[in-house]
């Protein structure tokens, strides 16, 4: 999902089409929906990994607000980030994310560090 005022969904779409072909199930929410639903969706299952995409440095306000957010579930999922509004790991980590993606073509290692960790 995006953040905020963030429109843009392409690079989720990517994202979402790597995980999918790596064996998991998606669920996609979009561009944006309210925080009290995305909360229901990761409490009514099991959400293993909840994808960002930040497209500009006014969305790692609401990133972050997200983010901390998701910690108040009761099983927080993982956190994984990117987009063109980050421009290092140092950002994910003051976010709060968990894993930064800095290119879509790291994508297929960054699965594997993923499932490595919710093994």
């Amino acid at each position: 999902m995006t953040p905020g005022d963030e429109e843009h969904t392409l690079s989720l779409r990517f994202v979402s089409q790597f995980f999918k072909e790596a064996g998991w199930r998606i669920i996609f929410l979009g561009r944006s929906i309210p925080l009290w639903d995305l909360k229901q969706v990761i409490e009514q299952g099991e959400v293993d990994l909840v994808a960002l995409s930040v497209f500009s440095t006014g969305g790692l306000n609401s990133a972050e607000y997200l983010t901390e957010a998701l910690n108040d579930v009761g099983k927080p999922p993982l956190v994984l980030i990117g987009g063109r509004g980050l421009d290092s790991q140092e950002t994910a980590e003051k976010i709060g994310a968990d894993i930064y993606l800095d290119r879509l073509e790291d994508l297929p290692d960054k699965i594997r560090e993923i499932e490595e960790i919710i093994s």
